[in-house]
């Protein structure tokens, strides 16, 4: 049982005259009050108390729930004994009260319901000596009376102006659903029974006797009878049953479960962990020795709790409060399965990157593109991000989420800029760098971060013109070591449900569109305007409008593509001893299998450098390419990686580092 649920160890009178059951219904606050009959029996009406989401798998098992009888949810007044039509899916009726004969003679009843039911006949006004007379096995249409044969009573004498106590009880699963009570009898046919020979049950005359020896004398009667018939065991009718240790436990029922019925202790034992005593279990009909009777998912116990059927899987996938979660991913979870306010958190799901946008023009005036990127560390020398950004005058925002690698307690960190030109940075939500000038002087801050805690991390960058780079290192101050970017930065991970809806800064944008189409996810920048047509993020995302072109946008594809890297063939021009040509071959399919178009490609980004586990220098090719030549590179070993950047913003994985010897 999850630690957070809680459950009550209550006195069950109808259960045990004296002493504490642990049996564990809900909370007493969360069923419905007592419904209130009335003083009176009132002529030509009868009540039908309905019961809600009622997952039983079978009528038969009616009263096991343990707002049965008193408690309905719902309680209308009948005229006549046929119920509504189409009231709804999964609950149970009980219509009771008096049938007055018309006549004295031989009467037959017909009784038809969707799903499975009973009807029960008294031979006086005593609850006690009602009889199942009629039923319905499996389900019948509205006015079908004859598809089984035990739709329909054999004669039964009535004497003219006696009450007769009767009881209507059925259930409904799913699709329709009605019921229906019709006699025949002295001078009159096959009729649905009328509101003039009806008359309702009043306090005075409960179901079932109220005194404790009464209910318990029924009630154990009934589960041994029950156990016995299912077992194919033979009834032993004697009061009380066989106990011969007198642990209030059936001996046949402990000999099936292998319990020791000359064991008194083994009562109170909880031999399957579930929360039900033994004794709880022999009274709810589960099995003492399986924590799940049902092989649902759900223990027995939590079941109880709920009002759910022990014995039926069914009732896992369904869904008790409405909430949209089944009561298997609610209990799992461990919210509670009644209270629609309460469902389960899911939480999003993250991966190790940086999320990048790149603009032309420093001020953020024109977007471009946006991408995923592993670290933060960028030398684009004379050139720019991508073909399509501008070689100068461009722009870059790169968000983030920090998580600090130490386990315990807080710890200062080091940031470093190394930039040129501008960039300005915060730490969650606050400014800690902000060198937005044309210079290329290191900047620097300090930090303080909890364990366990994560920070959102902006960082914006300028290029006005010359050489352009962006390095912005973690430094733990304890240990004075550089942290790696793929283990403190995380983003949101594009193709998961629950992260597309995240709004981290909550001005109605979720993150993964405002990255995709270059706003803001940190800062409400709902109500901007970055389009000649006027209208705001808000409203572009709103219409699936791009909020730079006010421009419709593609279809969302569900699930970012993950590309096959591309393998570099050996390098080429071996008679030059300062440049190197690379050629390779364009990936046609994506991991997946799915296609991949040469126009899907955006640009291949190459890594290179003379050590094989710092390849320093960037640089970035356009889709189209398959063949780079770099120029003017110092005699000696160099080495080479890449990886294919696609239309959705994700890169492949990175191939083989490859390994060259300019001579």
């Amino acid at each position: 049982m999850q630690a957070n649920k809680k459950f009550l160890v209550v006195c069950i009178s109808i259960l045990i005259t004296s002493g504490c059951s642990t049996l564990t219904p809900r909370d007493i606050d969360t069923l419905p009050a007592p419904a209130a009959l009335p003083e009176k029996s009132e002529q030509g009406v009868v009540e039908i108390w309905y019961y809600n989401n009622v997952t039983i798998s079978s009528v038969n098992v009616l009263d096991s729930l343990a707002r049965y009888p008193d408690n309905p949810d719902d309680v209308l007044q009948l005229n006549r004994l046929e119920g509504p039509t189409n009231r709804g899916d999964r609950y149970a009726g009980l219509v009771r009260g008096y049938i007055t004969a018309p006549a004295d003679g031989q009467y037959r009843f017909f009784v038809t319901s969707d799903d499975d039911g009973q009807f029960l006949l008294s031979n006086s006004t005593s609850p006690s000596e009602a009889r199942i007379i009629a039923s319905v096995p499996g389900w019948a249409r509205s006015g079908e009376f004859s598809k089984y044969s035990s739709q329909t009573s054999g004669d039964i004498t009535l004497s003219s102006g006696q009450r007769y106590y009767f009881e209507m009880r059925y259930r409904e699963a799913g699709g329709g659903d009605q019921f229906a009570v019709a006699w025949e009898g002295p001078g009159f046919s096959q009729a649905v029974i009328d509101g003039q020979y009806l008359s309702s049950f009043s306090q005075g005359s409960q179901v079932y006797p109220d005194d404790a020896q009464s209910v318990t004398g029924y009630e154990l009667g009934y589960r041994v009878g029950f156990f016995d018939g299912k077992q194919a065991l033979p009834f032993t009718p004697a009061y009380p049953p066989l106990d011969n240790d007198q642990d209030r436990l059936y001996d046949n029922w402990e000999a099936f479960y292998g319990l020791d019925s000359n064991n008194p202790n083994d009562s109170n034992a909880d031999s399957d962990n579930d929360i039900l005593t033994n004794y709880d279990e022999f009274w709810v009909g589960s099995s003492p020795t399986n924590a799940d009777s049902d092989g649902d998912g759900i223990p027995d116990g939590a079941e109880f709790a709920y009002g759910l059927d022990a014995l039926d899987p069914a009732d896992a996938q369904a869904d008790l409060d409405n909430d949209g979660f089944s009561n298997l991913e609610e209990y799992v979870a461990g919210s509670d399965l009644t209270n629609i306010e309460d469902m389960p958190v899911q939480a999003e799901t993250r991966i190790a990157g940086i999320w990048a946008q790149y603009f032309s023009f420093q001020n953020f005036e024109e977007f471009v593109l946006a991408r995923a990127e592993p670290e933060l560390n960028f030398s684009w020398g004379a050139g720019s991000p991508a073909p399509e950004v501008r070689d100068n005058r461009f722009s870059a925002r790169f968000l983030t989420l920090f998580t600090p690698p130490h386990k315990d307690g807080e710890r200062d960190y080091q940031v470093i800029a190394e930039h040129d030109d501008g960039v300005r940075m915060s730490f969650d939500g606050q400014r800690i760098i902000d060198e937005w000038m044309y210079s290329s002087e290191p900047a620097s801050a300090q930090i303080t971060a909890s364990a366990g805690q994560s920070y959102p991390v902006s960082i914006e960058f300028y290029e006005y013109r010359g050489h352009a780079n962006l390095s912005i290192q973690f430094i733990d101050i304890v240990t004075g070591t550089a942290l790696n970017a793929e283990d403190i930065f995380t983003v949101l991970d594009l193709s998961d449900t629950v992260s597309q809806s995240v709004d981290t800064d909550n001005d109605g944008i979720p993150d993964t569109w405002e990255h995709q189409q270059g706003t803001n996810a940190y800062v409400d920048d709902s109500s901007v305007i970055n389009n000649a047509a006027g209208i705001s993020n808000l409203e572009a995302f709103q219409a699936n409008l791009s909020p730079w072109t006010a421009e419709a946008l593609d279809e969302v594809v569900d699930t970012p593509p993950v590309v096959i890297s591309p393998q570099p063939l050996p390098p080429t021009n071996e008679a030059s001893q300062s440049s190197v040509t690379l050629t390779w071959t364009a990936p046609l399919t994506r991991v997946d299998g799915g296609s991949l178009s040469l126009g899907e490609i955006v640009d291949y980004e190459l890594s290179y450098g003379q050590q094989p586990d710092s390849l320093d220098e960037k640089v970035y090719i356009p889709g189209q390419e398959t063949l780079y030549t770099i120029e003017n590179l110092d005699k000696g070993t160099w080495y080479f990686q890449m990886r294919t950047h696609d239309d959705k913003g994700m890169f492949s994985a990175p191939t083989e580092v490859l390994e060259y010897i300019i001579k």
